[in-house]
């Protein structure tokens, strides 16, 4: 079960900025009453998909991914979330439900915003309401672009895509602990575990990575980038 932590406060908070910059202090204390942050460890749920939409996501610290469960039986991820990423917006205007699941993938900490009082803010400040639609949008095109990317790579573009996602917007260094199981890997890039597998030693084979379980380090860079341009 998360650790919840019912005291906190927007108008301090160093995200402010990102995310609620248009709204002024009295806005800010109003949304104090309707949010909570929750601390989770890696690998919890933080929503089933057909949970009912109460509150608006956003995460302050961590990684979350975003996925659905095939007629298969298999967990098919659509995205992988990070630190200033809002995981609400795709369903909380349109469906009363979640469409997908939501869980850790890192030990994060995520806001708690409940919905009625966010649309309230977004009735009565028109300015927020248009930055809220923009984030809205830049969040789709995020997850399409993702998507598409992926899909018109080959097997070898695609993790050499992967690693570069993690190492140039997720951890902002080219040594980090893939958070990612190869099975999750499998599922966020529609390929076969053993694909995954097979890759990954190829990179290291080659002198591109270096493994030592989940830890990684990417030794050739260029030749990584590369690969992933030619797709």
């Amino acid at each position: 079960m998360p650790e919840v932590i019912q005291k906190t406060n927007c108008t301090n908070c160093l995200f402010k900025s990102l995310v609620f910059n248009k709204l002024n202090d009295s806005e800010l204390d109003f949304l104090d009453q309707f949010k909570i942050e929750k601390i989770y460890q890696k690998g919890e749920i933080v929503v089933n998909e057909g949970d009912t939409i109460n509150d608006f996501l956003y995460i302050k610290t961590g990684l979350v991914k975003l996925f659905k469960t095939g007629l298969d039986g298999k967990d098919h991820i659509l995205s992988v979330a990070k630190p200033q990423d809002f995981i609400g917006f795709l369903s909380m205007f349109s469906n009363t439900n979640y469409q997908y699941s939501i869980a850790t993938i890192e030990n994060s900490t995520l806001c708690f915003i409940n919905v009625p009082a966010l649309k309230k803010l977004i009735e009565n400040n028109g300015v927020f309401a248009l930055d809220i639609l923009d984030k809205m949008s830049l969040a789709v095109d995020g997850i399409l672009d993702t998507r598409i990317s992926l899909c018109s790579r080959n097997l070898r573009g695609r993790i050499a895509l992967l690693l570069l996602y993690f190492s140039d917007e997720v951890y902002h260094k080219d040594e980090y602990i893939l958070p990612l199981a190869r099975k999750e890997i499998a599922g966020l890039i529609e390929m076969t575990t053993e694909n995954v597998i097979r890759i990954l030693s190829e990179f290291r084979h080659d002198g591109l990575i270096e493994m030592d379980g989940s830890e990684i380090s990417l030794l050739n860079k260029k030749l990584i980038e590369a690969i992933s341009t030619a797709g």
